[in-house]
């Protein structure tokens, strides 16, 4: 080999480590901002969960739980009166599972859902709603949750209502003109 084909050699060879190290920058840059995009929408969507409970203090509570040993979800709703309903999120990942400490998001899957009788007389949890969203649209999901907040809240207060009005107890004074 030649000096010049040797110089031609080492250029070639310093062009593609370059090329590699631009490369690599590259690639580092784009896995930091999509970390950066899944962390931003997990945060709002906990933030928005956090003020959807202090909204509806008085009717609902949020639990944050292991969805393996309870069933539930990542993030769950609970009416604050009983705890035969719920509004449960589900974190979704690609490619890792919940095991993983570094793991964000992807996407989240709701279940709103009832304890029902079952045919050999237990109960369990039984779904009337659900959905699944991806990581930029928390906004949805936290559409749906507060729907199931709202409607948790009217009927605890239909509850009581129900429960002053009962037959037996004396009706309200009516307005005095």
């Amino acid at each position: 080999m030649s000096e010049t084909e040797a110089e031609q050699l080492l250029s070639h060879l310093e062009q593609a480590v370059r090329a590699g190290i631009t490369a690599y920058g590259q690639a580092t840059e784009a896995f930091d901002r999509e970390q950066q995009r899944l962390t931003c929408n997990m945060n709002a969507l906990n933030d928005g969960l956090e003020r959807i409970v202090r909204v509806y203090s008085e009717h609902v509570h949020l639990e944050y739980e292991d969805p393996e040993t309870f069933g539930g979800g990542h993030y769950v709703l609970y009416p604050i009166e009983n705890s035969d309903a719920r509004f449960a999120i589900e974190e979704r990942y690609t490619g890792t599972d919940w095991s993983d400490p570094d793991r964000l998001p992807t996407s989240w899957a709701w279940r709103a859902e009832r304890t029902a009788r079952r045919t050999d007389g237990t109960y369990g949890w039984r779904v009337s709603a659900r959905g699944a969203v991806d990581s930029d649209d928390a906004a949805t999901l936290l559409r749906q949750a507060e729907i199931w907040a709202k409607r948790t809240r009217n009927a605890a207060q239909h509850a009581v209502s129900v429960r002053r009005d009962a037959p037996g107890r004396p009706s309200p004074d009516a307005p005095r003109l």
